[in-house]
């Protein structure tokens, strides 16, 4: 699986193509900057002009419409919704390839019976559904679990709250399993998945606890170098979900649900065998009743890859960022990628 991580600036034109990603996304996941909106994710699974918004299903209204308008052969289009293209404001987003092998995306229908267990492809190490029919309350937020968090329970997205009953009660072996909350199994409605299987080399789910020491290498049993990284405690004072890509500055930056990007001592930096973290308690404190966190790392290019991706163009302007981080780590005192292969007299 390869995946592609980038900024851009929105301006607020309606079918704005983004093109260049040298494959066709099955995935597609949107954050913006100020962390007023929550993350946009679409996938190949979902057809017509529909994403979801994981913290609340849709952005507003009845419709999850005029956000991710659709997925192309070497890109995505977006609408003017402010959660994916307000003009002048910023954006960052992953593109995974399809590769079934590591990462599958599906829906089903709900049915309302408890202990429901759903069929995959693959082995399941990382799972999140959401509620995906139109005309409904709009707190139908994504419902997610990591294979290390144990027993009936499952983290619902943009809540610190702990993880609760009834939602993802297990995952293991190529399934997973719902109850009959409305959020997961409402019976005739439909749902939507990802799941990611643990993959050597390439993706790794694990967790860790928390010791408040700072500049804390995480180091992976499989050690490599993130792309991505997605971190969340499970208690009330620690359970702010971080992100951190290479898409994002070098240096101790991270993009935090509610936060916006921008925050410091959370994800400091990736290494060649994990990441590093600071002392803030939604990565690493000791000061909850459950210091426990809970992570998925994913590489930044397929190591089947001989190259990193191309670097993708946008319509209508704006300049991407995306390079794998070892790249233009030792650029560490510029602030974009963009300086950075000027700089090096790699790019403009």
């Amino acid at each position: 699986m390869q995946i592609v991580n980038a900024a851009y600036t929105g301006n607020g034109v309606d079918g704005r193509v983004f093109t260049g990603i040298p494959f066709q996304p099955s995935m597609v996941l949107i954050y913006e900057v100020s962390g007023a909106q929550g993350i946009i994710w679409r996938t190949s699974a979902m057809a017509g002009d529909l994403s979801l918004d994981m913290v609340s299903g849709w952005s507003a209204g009845s419709t999850y419409a005029n956000m991710i308008q659709s997925i192309t052969s070497d890109g995505f289009t977006v609408g003017t919704d402010t959660s994916v293209n307000n003009n002048l404001a910023q954006y960052y987003y992953t593109a995974f390839s399809a590769d079934a092998t590591m990462l599958e995306v599906g829906t089903y229908t709900g049915n309302g019976v408890d202990a429901r267990d759903i069929s995959t492809g693959i082995a399941v190490s990382f799972v999140g559904v959401q509620y995906g029919d139109t005309g409904t309350p709009a707190s139908r937020p994504l419902h997610w679990k990591n294979e290390h968090l144990a027993g009936d329970a499952a983290w619902q997205f943009g809540s610190t709250s702990v993880a609760a009953a009834n939602f993802i009660q297990a995952v293991g072996g190529a399934s997973f399993q719902v109850g009959n909350e409305v959020n997961v199994n409402q019976d005739t409605r439909t749902y939507y998945y990802f799941v990611f299987k643990e993959v050597t080399g390439n993706i790794y789910v694990s967790n860790y606890t928390g010791n408040d020491v700072d500049d804390r290498d995480i180091v992976q049993a499989d050690a490599f170098q993130p792309g991505l990284v997605w971190i969340r405690g499970n208690d009330v004072v620690n359970g702010r979900i971080s992100f951190k890509t290479t898409a994002m500055d070098a240096g101790d930056n991270t993009f935090v649900l509610g936060l916006g990007y921008n925050q410091a001592n959370y994800v400091q930096a990736f290494n060649t065998d994990g990441f590093e973290v600071g002392t803030n308690v939604h990565v690493n404190g000791t000061a909850g009743a459950d210091d426990t966190y809970y992570y998925l790392s994913i590489t930044n290019v397929s190591p089947l890859s001989a190259a990193p991706p191309a670097l993708p163009t946008v319509a209508g302007g704006g300049a991407f960022t995306f390079l794998p981080f070892s790249a233009y780590r030792r650029y560490k005192g510029v602030r974009t990628l963009t300086e950075a292969l000027r700089n090096a007299r790699l790019g403009p």
